[in-house]
Protein backbone atom coordinates (compact mmCIF):
# COMPACT_ATOMS: atom_id res chain seq x y z
CA UNK A 1 0.00 0.00 0.00
CA UNK A 2 1.28 3.22 -0.62
CA UNK A 3 1.02 6.46 1.15
CA UNK A 4 1.92 6.44 5.04
CA UNK A 5 -0.47 5.98 7.81
CA UNK A 6 0.00 8.00 11.06
CA UNK A 7 -1.73 9.56 13.98
CA UNK A 8 -2.36 12.72 14.53
CA UNK A 9 -2.00 14.97 17.87
CA UNK A 10 -3.83 18.35 17.54
CA UNK A 11 -1.53 19.03 20.75
CA UNK A 12 1.23 19.00 22.88
CA UNK A 13 1.19 15.88 25.23
CA UNK A 14 -0.18 16.96 28.49
CA UNK A 15 0.87 14.93 31.91
CA UNK A 16 0.31 11.95 32.62
CA UNK A 17 -1.44 12.74 35.78
CA UNK A 18 -4.06 15.00 33.95
CA UNK A 19 -4.13 12.45 30.87
CA UNK A 20 -5.41 9.48 32.96
CA UNK A 21 -8.97 10.95 33.84
CA UNK A 22 -9.98 10.64 29.95
CA UNK A 23 -6.89 7.82 28.91
CA UNK A 24 -10.39 5.55 28.01
CA UNK A 25 -11.96 7.95 25.17
CA UNK A 26 -8.58 8.57 23.69
CA UNK A 27 -8.86 5.87 21.26
CA UNK A 28 -12.38 6.07 19.89
CA UNK A 29 -14.46 9.29 21.25
CA UNK A 30 -14.93 12.53 20.72
CA UNK A 31 -13.12 15.44 22.70
CA UNK A 32 -13.86 18.91 23.45
CA UNK A 33 -11.32 21.17 23.70
CA UNK A 34 -11.54 24.14 25.44
CA UNK A 35 -8.56 27.00 25.08
CA UNK A 36 -9.24 30.43 27.49
CA UNK A 37 -6.99 33.11 26.37
CA UNK A 38 -5.92 35.94 29.57
CA UNK A 39 -3.59 38.79 30.49
CA UNK A 40 -3.12 37.73 33.85
CA UNK A 41 -2.38 34.53 35.68
CA UNK A 42 -6.61 33.73 36.35
CA UNK A 43 -8.31 33.26 33.12
CA UNK A 44 -12.22 33.81 33.22
CA UNK A 45 -14.62 31.84 30.80
CA UNK A 46 -16.24 34.47 28.56
CA UNK A 47 -17.22 33.61 25.66
CA UNK A 48 -14.72 36.40 24.05
CA UNK A 49 -11.84 34.94 25.23
CA UNK A 50 -12.88 31.68 24.68
CA UNK A 51 -12.53 28.97 21.70
CA UNK A 52 -14.01 26.02 21.72
CA UNK A 53 -13.63 22.74 19.16
CA UNK A 54 -14.32 18.47 19.07
CA UNK A 55 -11.71 16.51 18.11
CA UNK A 56 -10.56 13.55 17.94
CA UNK A 57 -7.62 13.41 19.89
CA UNK A 58 -6.03 10.21 18.21
CA UNK A 59 -6.83 9.89 14.52
CA UNK A 60 -5.93 7.39 11.91
CA UNK A 61 -5.33 9.36 8.78
CA UNK A 62 -4.09 8.29 5.01
CA UNK A 63 -1.75 10.72 3.50
CA UNK A 64 -3.78 11.18 0.00
CA UNK A 65 -2.20 10.58 -3.46
CA UNK A 66 -3.22 12.55 -6.53
CA UNK A 67 -2.25 11.07 -9.49
CA UNK A 68 -1.80 13.54 -12.19
CA UNK A 69 -4.62 12.42 -13.99
CA UNK A 70 -7.30 13.41 -11.91
CA UNK A 71 -10.70 15.41 -12.88
CA UNK A 72 -12.82 17.22 -10.00
CA UNK A 73 -16.63 16.89 -10.70
CA UNK A 74 -19.46 18.79 -8.73
CA UNK A 75 -23.28 17.58 -7.35
CA UNK A 76 -24.20 20.99 -6.20
CA UNK A 77 -27.18 23.73 -5.99
CA UNK A 78 -27.81 26.38 -8.25
CA UNK A 79 -28.96 29.60 -5.68
CA UNK A 80 -31.66 27.35 -4.72
CA UNK A 81 -34.40 29.74 -2.80
CA UNK A 82 -34.81 28.11 1.26
CA UNK A 83 -38.52 28.31 1.90
CA UNK A 84 -38.79 30.24 5.40
CA UNK A 85 -39.70 26.98 7.46
CA UNK A 86 -37.73 25.03 9.87
CA UNK A 87 -37.06 21.71 7.65
CA UNK A 88 -36.88 21.20 3.87
CA UNK A 89 -35.73 18.13 2.30
CA UNK A 90 -34.60 19.57 -1.69
CA UNK A 91 -33.66 17.05 -4.31
CA UNK A 92 -32.36 17.09 -7.90
CA UNK A 93 -30.95 14.54 -10.53
CA UNK A 94 -27.08 14.51 -11.73
CA UNK A 95 -25.80 12.88 -14.40
CA UNK A 96 -22.75 10.70 -13.22
CA UNK A 97 -19.28 11.41 -15.21
CA UNK A 98 -19.49 10.60 -18.53
CA UNK A 99 -16.18 8.60 -18.65
CA UNK A 100 -15.28 6.30 -21.73
CA UNK A 101 -13.28 3.85 -18.85
CA UNK A 102 -13.64 2.72 -16.05
CA UNK A 103 -12.85 5.28 -13.10
CA UNK A 104 -12.12 5.50 -9.74
CA UNK A 105 -12.96 8.47 -7.03
CA UNK A 106 -10.69 8.49 -4.51
CA UNK A 107 -12.05 11.71 -2.54
CA UNK A 108 -15.17 14.00 -1.76
CA UNK A 109 -15.38 16.92 -0.14
CA UNK A 110 -18.19 19.59 1.41
CA UNK A 111 -18.30 22.88 -0.95
CA UNK A 112 -20.09 25.29 1.31
CA UNK A 113 -22.53 28.60 0.31
CA UNK A 114 -20.97 31.04 3.12
CA UNK A 115 -24.15 32.30 3.27
CA UNK A 116 -26.19 29.07 4.35
CA UNK A 117 -23.33 27.80 7.21
CA UNK A 118 -24.96 26.59 10.10
CA UNK A 119 -28.51 25.62 7.54
CA UNK A 120 -27.09 22.91 5.98
CA UNK A 121 -27.61 19.85 8.13
CA UNK A 122 -26.45 17.32 5.57
CA UNK A 123 -25.81 16.85 2.17
CA UNK A 124 -25.71 13.04 0.24
CA UNK A 125 -25.56 11.61 -3.24
CA UNK A 126 -27.59 8.44 -3.59
CA UNK A 127 -26.95 6.57 -6.73
CA UNK A 128 -30.12 5.38 -9.04
CA UNK A 129 -30.73 2.32 -11.07
CA UNK A 130 -30.20 3.18 -14.71
CA UNK A 131 -34.07 2.78 -15.57
CA UNK A 132 -34.88 6.02 -13.47
CA UNK A 133 -35.97 9.20 -15.21
CA UNK A 134 -34.22 12.09 -13.75
CA UNK A 135 -35.33 15.46 -13.88
CA UNK A 136 -33.60 18.65 -13.43
CA UNK A 137 -36.12 20.75 -10.91
CA UNK A 138 -35.73 20.86 -7.12
CA UNK A 139 -38.32 19.04 -5.34
CA UNK A 140 -39.46 17.34 -1.71
CA UNK A 141 -36.85 14.67 -1.41
CA UNK A 142 -39.90 12.63 0.09
CA UNK A 143 -42.92 14.71 -1.79
CA UNK A 144 -45.39 13.52 -4.87
CA UNK A 145 -42.51 13.21 -7.07
CA UNK A 146 -41.97 9.02 -7.14
CA UNK A 147 -38.82 9.32 -9.10
CA UNK A 148 -36.29 10.93 -5.94
CA UNK A 149 -37.85 7.59 -3.97
CA UNK A 150 -36.28 5.07 -7.11
CA UNK A 151 -32.52 6.65 -5.43
CA UNK A 152 -32.00 5.03 -2.29
CA UNK A 153 -28.85 4.02 -1.85
CA UNK A 154 -26.58 6.90 -0.45
CA UNK A 155 -22.88 6.56 -1.82
CA UNK A 156 -21.44 10.30 -0.85
CA UNK A 157 -22.39 11.70 2.13
CA UNK A 158 -21.62 15.17 4.55
CA UNK A 159 -22.80 16.01 7.95
CA UNK A 160 -22.21 19.34 10.38
CA UNK A 161 -18.51 19.22 11.48
CA UNK A 162 -17.02 17.08 8.03
CA UNK A 163 -14.35 17.44 6.56
CA UNK A 164 -12.96 16.05 3.21
CA UNK A 165 -12.50 12.19 3.35
CA UNK A 166 -9.87 10.72 1.06
CA UNK A 167 -10.65 6.66 0.24
CA UNK A 168 -8.14 4.34 1.64
CA UNK A 169 -5.38 4.25 -0.40
CA UNK A 170 -6.36 0.17 -1.96
CA UNK A 171 -9.64 1.29 -3.42
CA UNK A 172 -11.92 3.21 -4.82
CA UNK A 173 -16.23 4.00 -5.96
CA UNK A 174 -16.18 3.00 -9.54
CA UNK A 175 -17.79 5.10 -12.14
CA UNK A 176 -17.87 4.51 -15.79
CA UNK A 177 -17.75 0.83 -16.16
CA UNK A 178 -20.74 -1.37 -17.51
CA UNK A 179 -23.64 -1.43 -15.14
CA UNK A 180 -22.27 1.68 -13.01
CA UNK A 181 -25.25 4.31 -12.46
CA UNK A 182 -25.74 6.83 -14.79
CA UNK A 183 -27.57 9.58 -12.39
CA UNK A 184 -27.43 10.40 -9.24
CA UNK A 185 -29.92 12.22 -6.78
CA UNK A 186 -28.83 14.86 -4.50
CA UNK A 187 -30.45 15.69 -1.43
CA UNK A 188 -29.51 18.45 0.69
CA UNK A 189 -31.29 18.77 4.33
CA UNK A 190 -31.55 22.47 5.52
CA UNK A 191 -32.75 23.25 8.86
CA UNK A 192 -33.80 26.94 9.14
CA UNK A 193 -35.07 27.31 12.64
CA UNK A 194 -35.15 31.18 12.74
CA UNK A 195 -37.04 31.00 9.34
CA UNK A 196 -35.17 33.25 7.55
CA UNK A 197 -36.55 34.57 4.36
CA UNK A 198 -34.38 35.33 0.53
CA UNK A 199 -31.38 32.63 1.45
CA UNK A 200 -29.86 31.17 -1.78
CA UNK A 201 -27.93 28.06 -1.77
CA UNK A 202 -25.56 26.65 -3.91
CA UNK A 203 -24.06 23.71 -1.17
CA UNK A 204 -23.04 20.17 -2.57
CA UNK A 205 -20.71 17.66 -3.11
CA UNK A 206 -17.05 17.46 -5.39
CA UNK A 207 -15.79 14.18 -6.13
CA UNK A 208 -12.06 13.64 -7.17
CA UNK A 209 -11.62 10.92 -9.89
CA UNK A 210 -9.33 8.93 -11.85
CA UNK A 211 -8.42 6.74 -14.46
CA UNK A 212 -5.64 4.94 -12.69
CA UNK A 213 -7.54 2.23 -10.58
CA UNK A 214 -6.98 1.07 -7.31
CA UNK A 215 -6.74 -2.37 -6.44
CA UNK A 216 -10.07 -2.80 -4.88
CA UNK A 217 -13.64 -1.24 -5.68
CA UNK A 218 -15.36 0.63 -2.63
CA UNK A 219 -19.02 1.15 -2.08
CA UNK A 220 -21.16 1.88 1.24
CA UNK A 221 -23.60 -0.21 3.28
CA UNK A 222 -25.66 2.22 5.43
CA UNK A 223 -27.44 0.32 8.81
CA UNK A 224 -29.50 1.94 11.07
CA UNK A 225 -33.31 2.69 12.64
CA UNK A 226 -35.74 3.57 10.62
CA UNK A 227 -37.96 6.07 13.04
CA UNK A 228 -40.92 6.99 10.56
CA UNK A 229 -43.52 6.72 11.88
CA UNK A 230 -43.67 5.02 15.18
CA UNK A 231 -41.18 6.45 17.05
CA UNK A 232 -40.54 8.23 20.15
CA UNK A 233 -38.35 8.79 23.34
CA UNK A 234 -39.57 10.08 26.12
CA UNK A 235 -38.47 13.18 28.08
CA UNK A 236 -36.29 13.51 30.97
CA UNK A 237 -34.02 10.42 29.51
CA UNK A 238 -30.52 10.63 30.57
CA UNK A 239 -29.78 7.50 28.53
CA UNK A 240 -32.36 6.02 26.74
CA UNK A 241 -30.81 3.26 24.20
CA UNK A 242 -32.83 1.81 21.18
CA UNK A 243 -31.00 -0.77 18.77
CA UNK A 244 -31.08 -1.64 15.28
CA UNK A 245 -30.03 -4.96 13.17
CA UNK A 246 -28.76 -5.51 10.02
CA UNK A 247 -28.85 -9.43 9.52
CA UNK A 248 -26.35 -9.93 6.35
CA UNK A 249 -27.48 -13.26 5.59
CA UNK A 250 -30.71 -11.38 4.21
CA UNK A 251 -28.49 -9.81 1.38
CA UNK A 252 -28.09 -12.95 -0.68
CA UNK A 253 -31.37 -14.04 -0.01
CA UNK A 254 -32.60 -11.05 -1.87
CA UNK A 255 -30.16 -10.54 -4.53
CA UNK A 256 -30.29 -14.34 -4.92
CA UNK A 257 -26.53 -15.24 -5.54
CA UNK A 258 -23.77 -15.63 -3.37
CA UNK A 259 -21.73 -12.23 -1.49
CA UNK A 260 -18.03 -12.56 -1.27
CA UNK A 261 -16.63 -11.08 2.45
CA UNK A 262 -16.91 -7.19 2.93
CA UNK A 263 -14.08 -5.98 4.53
CA UNK A 264 -14.89 -2.98 5.93
CA UNK A 265 -12.34 0.16 6.57
CA UNK A 266 -14.32 3.19 7.41
CA UNK A 267 -17.46 4.81 8.84
CA UNK A 268 -19.50 7.12 9.80
CA UNK A 269 -21.65 7.68 12.91
CA UNK A 270 -24.40 9.96 12.34
CA UNK A 271 -27.74 11.10 14.75
CA UNK A 272 -29.41 14.55 15.70
CA UNK A 273 -29.23 16.34 18.45
CA UNK A 274 -30.37 13.97 21.40
CA UNK A 275 -27.69 11.77 20.47
CA UNK A 276 -24.71 11.45 23.02
CA UNK A 277 -23.26 8.07 21.85
CA UNK A 278 -23.43 5.44 19.04
CA UNK A 279 -21.96 2.22 18.63
CA UNK A 280 -22.27 -0.45 15.78
CA UNK A 281 -21.41 -3.57 16.98
CA UNK A 282 -20.28 -6.97 15.10
CA UNK A 283 -21.73 -10.32 16.01
CA UNK A 284 -21.31 -13.71 14.68
CA UNK A 285 -23.21 -16.77 15.38
CA UNK A 286 -24.93 -14.30 18.08
CA UNK A 287 -21.52 -13.53 20.15
CA UNK A 288 -19.97 -10.43 20.19
CA UNK A 289 -16.71 -10.36 18.10
CA UNK A 290 -15.67 -6.49 17.68
CA UNK A 291 -16.78 -2.68 17.13
CA UNK A 292 -17.23 -1.44 13.36
CA UNK A 293 -16.89 2.00 14.96
CA UNK A 294 -18.21 3.54 17.97
CA UNK A 295 -18.15 6.65 19.85
CA UNK A 296 -19.17 7.39 23.79
CA UNK A 297 -19.48 11.37 23.74
CA UNK A 298 -20.48 11.68 20.52
CA UNK A 299 -21.14 15.38 19.24
CA UNK A 300 -23.65 16.60 16.95
CA UNK A 301 -21.49 19.30 15.62
CA UNK A 302 -18.50 16.94 14.89
CA UNK A 303 -19.91 14.47 12.18
CA UNK A 304 -16.56 13.29 10.56
CA UNK A 305 -15.89 9.77 8.66
CA UNK A 306 -13.39 8.08 10.65
CA UNK A 307 -10.87 5.40 9.53
CA UNK A 308 -10.61 2.14 11.57
CA UNK A 309 -7.25 1.02 12.68
CA UNK A 310 -7.57 -2.25 11.18
CA UNK A 311 -9.81 -3.71 8.21
CA UNK A 312 -12.99 -5.47 9.06
CA UNK A 313 -13.63 -8.61 7.45
CA UNK A 314 -17.80 -9.07 7.50
CA UNK A 315 -18.74 -12.73 6.83
CA UNK A 316 -22.67 -13.25 5.13
CA UNK A 317 -24.73 -14.33 8.62
CA UNK A 318 -22.75 -11.84 10.49
CA UNK A 319 -25.29 -9.64 12.49
CA UNK A 320 -24.47 -5.78 12.54
CA UNK A 321 -25.97 -4.23 15.69
CA UNK A 322 -26.74 -0.36 16.23
CA UNK A 323 -26.79 1.41 19.58
CA UNK A 324 -27.58 4.93 19.90
CA UNK A 325 -28.28 6.47 23.37
CA UNK A 326 -30.21 9.42 23.39
CA UNK A 327 -30.33 12.66 26.04
CA UNK A 328 -33.36 14.57 26.44
CA UNK A 329 -33.16 15.58 30.30
CA UNK A 330 -33.50 19.19 28.35
CA UNK A 331 -36.50 18.24 27.24
CA UNK A 332 -40.31 18.69 28.41
CA UNK A 333 -42.42 16.74 26.05
CA UNK A 334 -41.89 13.67 24.17
CA UNK A 335 -39.59 13.76 21.29
CA UNK A 336 -41.46 12.27 17.63
CA UNK A 337 -40.02 11.57 14.52
CA UNK A 338 -41.52 13.41 11.82
CA UNK A 339 -41.12 11.76 8.16
CA UNK A 340 -38.92 11.36 6.48
CA UNK A 341 -35.50 11.42 7.50
CA UNK A 342 -33.11 8.14 8.86
CA UNK A 343 -32.63 8.85 12.92
CA UNK A 344 -29.57 7.16 12.53
CA UNK A 345 -27.28 6.31 9.54
CA UNK A 346 -24.01 4.38 10.66
CA UNK A 347 -22.04 4.19 7.23
CA UNK A 348 -19.25 1.40 6.38
CA UNK A 349 -17.29 2.10 3.27
CA UNK A 350 -16.28 -1.80 2.21
CA UNK A 351 -14.15 -3.46 -0.36
CA UNK A 352 -16.30 -6.49 -1.39
CA UNK A 353 -14.01 -7.15 -4.88
CA UNK A 354 -11.09 -6.53 -6.91
CA UNK A 355 -11.23 -4.00 -9.31
CA UNK A 356 -9.22 -6.21 -11.77
CA UNK A 357 -10.58 -9.10 -13.92
CA UNK A 358 -12.24 -11.94 -12.85
CA UNK A 359 -14.68 -10.04 -11.28
CA UNK A 360 -18.40 -10.02 -11.54
CA UNK A 361 -20.37 -8.66 -14.38
CA UNK A 362 -21.24 -4.76 -14.22
CA UNK A 363 -24.41 -5.98 -14.70
CA UNK A 364 -24.33 -8.06 -11.35
CA UNK A 365 -22.62 -5.43 -9.92
CA UNK A 366 -25.29 -2.67 -10.58
CA UNK A 367 -27.69 -5.38 -9.66
CA UNK A 368 -26.38 -5.73 -6.10
CA UNK A 369 -26.04 -1.55 -5.97
CA UNK A 370 -29.60 -1.01 -7.36
CA UNK A 371 -31.05 -3.11 -4.56
CA UNK A 372 -28.81 -2.13 -1.45
CA UNK A 373 -31.46 0.96 -0.87
CA UNK A 374 -34.50 -1.87 -1.02
CA UNK A 375 -32.24 -3.94 1.40
CA UNK A 376 -31.64 -1.43 3.82
CA UNK A 377 -35.62 -0.35 4.04
CA UNK A 378 -36.72 -3.96 3.88
CA UNK A 379 -34.56 -4.27 7.12
CA UNK A 380 -35.36 -1.37 8.87
CA UNK A 381 -39.17 -0.97 8.06
CA UNK A 382 -39.23 -4.59 9.68
CA UNK A 383 -36.97 -3.96 12.35
CA UNK A 384 -39.24 -0.86 13.87
CA UNK A 385 -42.09 -3.33 14.86
CA UNK A 386 -39.49 -5.57 16.87
CA UNK A 387 -37.58 -2.99 18.71
CA UNK A 388 -40.00 -1.44 21.35
CA UNK A 389 -36.96 1.17 22.27
CA UNK A 390 -35.41 3.01 19.11
CA UNK A 391 -33.50 6.09 18.79
CA UNK A 392 -33.31 10.00 18.39
CA UNK A 393 -36.58 11.15 17.52
CA UNK A 394 -36.49 14.52 15.63
CA UNK A 395 -39.14 16.81 16.46
CA UNK A 396 -38.11 20.18 17.81
CA UNK A 397 -34.32 20.85 16.10
CA UNK A 398 -33.14 17.51 16.49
Amino acid sequence: MEGQLYHRLPFPPVAPLQLTSFAEHLANDTIRVTVITADGEQPELKDDHTFRKPIFFLEVLYHPIFPESTLIYDFKMNDFLIPDEDTTYACTFFEMPRVSTKHHIIRYEPMYDPDTIGIVHHILVYICGNNVIPTSDIGDCYGSDPRFSQCMSATLGWAVGGEPFDYPLNCGNSVGSEGDPLYARLEIHYSNFENKEGLKDSSGIRITYTPDLRPYDCATVMIGIFTFPIHFIPPGSEAFRSYGLCNTHLMEDILGEPIPDLTVQTFLLHGHLTAHGLRLMHYRNGTLIGSLGEDKTYDFNFQQVRNLPRAVTIKMGDQIVVECTSNTMDRESVTFKNPPNYSTMESCRYCPEKSDPPKRSGHTEMKMKRKMGFLRCFIWSKNQFFFKKEFAAINDNS
